[in-house]
């Protein structure tokens, strides 16, 4: 069994203690000695805040789906650990292993918005690895920004060592070979940035000199080695099929999440052209996903998680061209969810009996409520699951 990296006091002493402890169903465990980069993905700000963003479900997903890296989860600590934290010298954790995010390799920041940039020097400050970039030593992990505001990067360029520019799912890959290649050749930390540049979509803000005019505007940005790229470009998914990370298996979080239900991406960009809108401007152009694909990834992702509701996920749904067809998936047979309901409750039950036994009983007794509510609210469907549960006693 895992150790928390947080005592038992300490949890009781603080809110919402299920923040920190991980174990989460769809969470990822794997085992440390068997993978080449160990990945930190961080959103600064809350647990629930945090969970219910999609661009991170899809880079777990898919950094887990390597079988050399190993990416864990961390959220920003409320006020109330914060404290806590820095009075004991208790060094900021991942969700998954536990570990102390400075024995990794990598420490991967979403930016969604400008109002969390304090929150990232706080979990800088937090895993004990210095603020400005250019004080980190090979043994620091490699700081990665990355989202929406990594489009602007300027302002928080001297804290990361690099930026990733564009949409994740298209040179990771090539990101996470070339470190393996500079680990195994015996290269330093700023051989494997001056490599990594080279990647497109990869910004290093270190390899560049940037001046700025009087009134804070950038007067010029030009690269400092010759082999390092006089622009930075885009990453964009332009074939929805073929490149498009299909979310499976979303980690449920412990607590009520802000986007508590399956998040289905349906469409990329937009075709409204609102000067206001940051998102619109910065995700063009319009991408739509396969109706099909999308009906089967529902049926999974309502199956893994439990969830009975689903989230459409785009910029303006309204516009996606199957929008009545999407709006009516099975989700709503009463064979499926019940199905689904009980496949999901023994998953649980098997998984407490084995590593919380003490907890069976209050289990069983929230299973009771649960029934009851679903009795209530969907009485066809309460009456299904009962007749499975009597079929499986037979």
């Amino acid at each position: 069994m895992r150790k928390l990296a947080l005592r038992d006091e300490i949890l009781l002493q603080i809110d919402k203690a299920a923040r920190y402890i991980g174990g989460e169903v769809n969470a990822v465990m794997k085992n440390k000695e068997d993978v080449d980069i160990r990945f930190a993905m961080a959103f600064p700000d809350v647990y629930e805040i945090g969970m219910s963003n999609l661009g991170m479900m899809i880079l777990y997903d898919m950094f887990n789906k390597r079988d050399d890296v190993w990416c864990e989860r961390l959220f920003s600590p409320w006020t109330d650990l914060d404290k806590i934290m820095r009075e004991e010298h208790i060094p900021l954790f991942t969700l998954e292993s536990q570990d102390p995010v400075k024995e990794f390799d990598f420490l991967g920041i979403t930016l969604g918005y400008e109002m969390c940039y304090t929150n990232v020097l706080q979990l800088l400050d937090l895993s004990g690895i210095p603020l400005l970039a250019k004080e980190r030593t090979e043994d620091d992990p490699l700081v990665i920004g990355g989202g929406a505001c990594a489009y602007n990067p300027e302002p928080l360029a001297p804290f990361f060592d690099l930026f990733y520019i564009g949409e994740g799912e298209m040179v990771y890959g090539a990101l996470f070979d070339a470190y393996m290649a500079n680990q195994k050749a015996g290269g330093s930390r700023q051989d494997f940035l001056l490599k990594a540049a080279q990647i497109p979509g990869i910004y290093v803000p270190s390899l560049y000199q940037v001046t700025y005019k009087e009134d804070g505007t950038i007067e010029s940005f030009q690269p400092k080695y010759e082999n390092v790229p006089e622009k930075v470009e885009k990453q964009l998914v332009i074939d929805m099929d073929k490149d498009y990370n299909k979310l499976e298996a979303p980690v449920v979080p412990h607590i009520k999440a802000t986007q508590d239900r399956v998040t289905l991406e349906i469409q990329r960009g937009c075709i409204r052209g609102c000067r206001f809108c940051q998102a619109g401007m910065i995700y063009r152009p319009t991408r739509e996903r396969d109706i099909e694909t999308l009906k089967e990834s529902a049926r999974i992702m309502l199956q893994k998680t439990g969830h009975e509701e689903i989230s459409l996920s785009s910029l303006s749904s309204s516009d996606y061209s199957h929008l009545k067809e999407i709006v009516n998936i099975s989700g709503k047979d009463e064979k499926t969810l019940a199905a689904r309901l009980e496949e999901h409750r023994r998953e649980v039950h098997d998984r407490i009996a084995k590593e919380h036994p003490e907890l069976a009983e209050r289990f069983r007794e929230r299973r009771h409520h649960l029934d009851q509510h679903l009795k209530e609210r969907r009485p066809e469907v309460y009456e299904l699951v009962i007749s499975l549960r009597e079929k499986e006693r037979k």
